[in-house]
This record gives C-alpha cells, structure tokens and sequence, in this order.
C-alpha cells in the first residue's frame, strides 16, 4: 500500500487490482478498481486480462498525448506548492533585531505587573518588581547590555550564516 500511496501523490498513472473477494481498503476504495476472479477460473482470467490490455493501452495512449495528464490529484482540485521565502541579514541587523524584541518583552512584563492578576493584595515578589529603585536597576543593566554588545558589533567581523 505504501507504493501505491507514493504512485497517487506524485500522480502516476496507477492502476488497482484487487481480488473480488478481498474488501476495498477505506482510504483506495473511491479510486476505480479492476477486479478478477479469486478462484482463477480461466474464462473469467481471460476477460480480465482483456480488460487490464484495455486500462493499460487508455493510460499508455491518455500520458503520450498529454504528458501533464492527471490521473487522480487533480480530480480535487488545482493544487499550488506553497513557496517559502529567505531573507538574508546581516548580523549586525539580526542582533539589533533581538535587542528590541527582549526590550519589548521586558516592557511588557513590566506593563504586566503594574495590575495585579488574581487579587488585589500586593506580593512580595510584586513590591520587588514594582520598586523604583530596582526597576530604574533593571533599565540600566538592559542599556548597558545593549551597549556593551554594539561595542562587540562594531569590532566584528562579518560572518555569513549557512
């Protein structure tokens, strides 16, 4: 089964033999199926046989004339291969990029803690944050951080990423 799902998503021409005894598989059994006789008699074996000449000769004849010809995608619908786009940067500009988004974030749990979430009380934890003095600490540790890595920047070399 796992050739004939390989067969069907790269849409190759494909054609099911079955048994006439043996059920239809869930997943295969909206796609057109030729059966034979199980038992093998030999006048039913020859009209299969005229039959599997029949489908081989239509699919060999339908992918000449028309190479792009679909023989089971396309009965559901137009598909398109989604395209993944690449943006190349510097590493200068990647760093300067995530030194605003941790400034953002910091921001934001500052922000955060200005409300209390799930009462009205004040925790420890809160009156440490909501400190001026320690939030004034924090801001001067974040640029001065920032600092320090645009001084390593500018006496970086460019590397190219893979």
């Amino acid at each position: 089964m796992f050739e004939l799902r390989i067969r069907l998503a790269f849409d190759k021409p494909t054609i099911i033999i079955k048994d006439d005894q043996t059920d239809y598989s869930f997943d295969t059994a909206p796609i057109e199926h030729l059966t034979y006789p199980k038992d093998l008699n030999y006048s039913k074996i020859l009209k299969f046989q005229i039959a599997l000449k029949g489908k081989l000769l239509g699919a060999s004849e339908r992918f000449r004339k028309d190479p792009n010809a679909s023989t089971f995608l396309k009965a559901f619908g137009q598909f398109q291969v989604a395209n993944l786009e690449t943006k190349e940067v510097s590493i200068d500009q990647f760093i300067l990029d995530e030194i605003k988004e941790l400034r953002s974030e910091v921001a934001a749990i500052h922000r955060s803690q200005q409300q209390p979430l799930f009462s009205p009380s004040v925790t420890f934890s809160q009156q440490r944050t909501n400190d001026p003095d320690m939030l004034a600490l924090w801001k001067g540790m974040v640029k001065a951080r920032e600092e320090e890595m645009a001084n390593e920047l500018r006496h970086m070399k460019p590397v190219g990423f893979l």
